[in-house]
C-alpha cells in the first residue's frame, strides 16, 4: 500500500464551513489555555528577539494569533504600541493579566468576526 493515501485517509476530516474552521480553533485553543499557568511561558520568542531591533522605534506592531501574550507584551516592553489579537479569549484574558503586571501599550483584542475573516483558499 501507498503510504501517502494511507495517511490521507488516516487525517481527520476538516470542517469545510469558515464559521466552523474558527470556532474548532477557539475550542482547541480555549482548551490549551484552560490552566492558570502559561503554557508556553512568559518570555518572547527567541526569533522575536532577534528581529526585533531592525523594527521601527516605538512604532505601532500588530500581534496576530498572539496566544497569552508573551510577544505583544515584551514589545510593549520595548516601548512598542501593540495591538494584540487571538480567537482564544481565555489566552487573551492571560495577556491581559500578564500586560498589566508588565507593560503598559499593550491593548489584547478578540477579532470581530466581521473584520476578521477566516478564508479558506480555493473555497
Amino acid at each position: 500500500m501507498n503510504d501517502t493515501a494511507d495517511s490521507a485517509k488516516a487525517a481527520p476530516r476538516q470542517p469545510a464551513n469558515p464559521a466552523d474552521v474558527r470556532e474548532t480553533l477557539r475550542t482547541f485553543w480555549n482548551a490549551r489555555y484552560a490552566a492558570d499557568e502559561f503554557v508556553y511561558g512568559t518570555a518572547p520568542n527567541e526569533f522575536l528577539v532577534q528581529v526585533a531591533p531592525n523594527f521601527a522605534r516605538r512604532g505601532r506592531v500588530l500581534c496576530l494569533a498572539d496566544g497569552e501574550g508573551r510577544n505583544g507584551v515584551w514589545l510593549a516592553q520595548q516601548g512598542h504600541r501593540v495591538s494584540a489579537v487571538d480567537l482564544a479569549d481565555r489566552g487573551m484574558a492571560k495577556a491581559a493579566r500578564l500586560a498589566a503586571a508588565q507593560a503598559n501599550g499593550f491593548r489584547p483584542t478578540l477579532p470581530d468576526e466581521g473584520r476578521f475573516a477566516c478564508r479558506v483558499p480555493g473555497r
